[in-house]
């Protein structure tokens, strides 16, 4: 799939179900992006979606059926959203250091899919790769 680069395709991309109780819509979604006018897009929707079915599937859906609904919050952030929560202030580091859900549309340097990290260290998610 095609970066978006329509509201149409946008949509096309967040209508991508991920597993049986999330679609690509539920993890695209960021206060930061939304509140500043960056894209949260994924560049390669392709990888997205697979890290974002085999997080669903391995992860997401068996705490579903154990503990309740799970609602998500965000779960991919583009660069340029990473980018400007970092230079824009303590409170959008603190809220991003809480918890960092696995960077859907990112390969980290190991070559494995869906980084998440905390501060300046970067961890692979082996759970889910």
């Amino acid at each position: 799939m095609r970066k978006p680069i329509s509201v149409r395709s946008l949509e096309q991309l967040g209508r991508v179900r991920l597993s049986s109780s999330f679609f690509m819509r539920d993890f695209l979604h960021s206060e930061i992006a939304d509140m500043n006018g960056i894209p949260n897009i994924p560049d390669d929707p392709t990888l997205a979606i697979a890290v974002g079915r085999r997080l669903c599937e391995e992860l997401l859906e068996p705490l579903q059926a154990t503990f309740g609904r799970v609602a998500i919050r965000s779960a991919y952030r583009a660069p340029a959203v990473n980018t400007f929560g970092n230079a824009h202030g303590p409170e959008l580091r603190i809220e991003r250091a809480k918890l960092r859900s696995p960077h859907l549309g990112s390969t980290g340097r190991s070559g494995l899919h869906g980084r998440a990290g905390h501060g300046r260290r970067s961890v692979v998610c082996r759970s889910i790769c």
